[in-house]
């Protein structure tokens, strides 16, 4: 949901809006965090994300 909100709009895009206007709390848990990592290892984004981006934050 949150690819799509990001990048397409839509309804995901409106639950983004409401959450970050407050109107709702956005909730994850790492099952949802590891499938967000997942998703965006796929080829169909190396044109829209840079793969440090892709990788996300280096553990310290």
């Amino acid at each position: 949901m949150l690819l799509s909100a990001l990048l397409w709009g839509g309804a995901p895009h409106a639950v983004l809006e409401h959450a970050r206007d407050g109107a709702l709390t956005l909730i994850s848990s790492p099952a949802l965090l590891a499938e967000f990592a997942r998703v965006m290892e796929c080829p169909k984004f190396d044109a829209i994300f840079s793969a440090p981006i892709r990788r996300g934050p280096t553990p310290h």
